[in-house]
């Protein structure tokens, strides 16, 4: 559920223009936002699995 909330609501920022202040810095923003997602991801699927 937290990385359903974290990408929608990047996603909603940047399609109502609420990153412009990044500059040319806005795609790599939204790409790193995204690694950190997945491995925060990746790193829940194997602590559970661990169980």
């Amino acid at each position: 559920m937290s990385a359903w909330g974290q990408l929608h609501g990047l996603v909603v920022l940047e399609v109502f223009g609420h990153t412009g202040f990044l500059g040319e810095h806005q795609a790599e923003v939204f790409r790193m936002s995204m690694l950190k997602l997945l491995e925060d991801v990746r790193g829940r699927i194997n602590t559970a699995q661990g169980r």
